[in-house]
């Protein structure tokens, strides 16, 4: 009988802990929608591991530093994530969903349905993300106009 009294209080302890890790998960995967949108470099590097990468729908990998240099690349249109899951194993947590970004680069318009994960690391400094990966739902690409 104790020891289910003593799990039960630890319990009630983890989970504050536990609802506040997913607040601030979920804060973290609006942030990237907002630095995106932003081009927001600066958030980036706060908020990605050094050896952070990121798998795109058409398979190529993206290390931190190339995003932060192509960063301002890609004009994006305002988008909303939605479908997000967040699970929490002790101090890594995986987060899914789905988002369709519009944006321009290279003289294409592109529109793509995606589904997303990333992978989050609890450090002393906070939450960093370690690594991304979109997989395409349906992209169509059209030549912009030229003016």
């Amino acid at each position: 009988m104790k020891k289910i009294k003593f799990m039960l209080l630890v319990l009630l302890f983890a989970l504050p802990v536990l609802a506040d890790d997913e607040t601030d998960l979920r804060k973290l995967d609006r942030g990237i929608v907002t630095a995106t949108i932003a081009q927001d470099a600066g958030w980036f590097e706060k908020n990605l591991t050094p050896d952070y990468v990121l798998t795109t729908s058409r398979g190529s990998m993206i290390s931190r530093a190339d995003l932060l240099r192509d960063l301002k690349l890609v004009k994006i249109e305002p988008y909303e994530p939605s479908e997000v899951v967040v699970r929490i194993y002790g101090d890594t947590a995986v987060i899914t969903g789905r988002i369709v970004q519009k944006y321009s680069t290279n003289g294409e318009h592109i529109e793509a349905d995606l589904r997303y994960t990333d992978v989050w690391l609890k450090t002393k400094e906070g939450w960093k993300n370690s690594a991304g990966h979109a997989s395409a739902i349906k992209v169509t690409r059209t030549k912009e106009e030229t003016r």
